[in-house]
């Protein structure tokens, strides 16, 4: 039997906090990325384990949904020191948001 990916979410908002309680609720382990108490509070609502760095999401999973507000917080999030970089090659990114089609 194939182990499961480990799953990792940005952006536990209005709009990303369904989703990822969606890939919880199916059974797939989430990670998630609070730096705020209440993202942490919900994260642990829907059953993901919440981690408060970069690093520590990008090490614990091979598929990552992001839903961020704009491409400036995409940009920030990916930038040459951040998510992008510290990812193991061959994870997957999935962008919820909606940014220019260039970035």
């Amino acid at each position: 039997m194939s182990r499961r990916p480990g799953w990792g979410f940005v952006g536990l908002g209005q709009m990303g906090l369904p989703m990822a309680a969606r890939l919880a609720s199916a059974g797939l382990p989430v990670t998630a990325l609070c730096h705020r108490p209440a993202h942490r509070d919900a994260a642990l609502s829907i059953g993901a384990k919440p981690v408060d760095s970069i690093e520590g999401l990008a090490t614990a999973c091979e598929v990552i949904g992001v839903c961020v507000r704009d491409d400036s917080q995409l940009f920030a999030l990916m930038d040459r020191e951040g998510l992008l970089a510290q990812s193991r090659p061959g994870t997957l990114f999935v962008i919820h948001s909606t940014v220019a089609p260039q970035l």
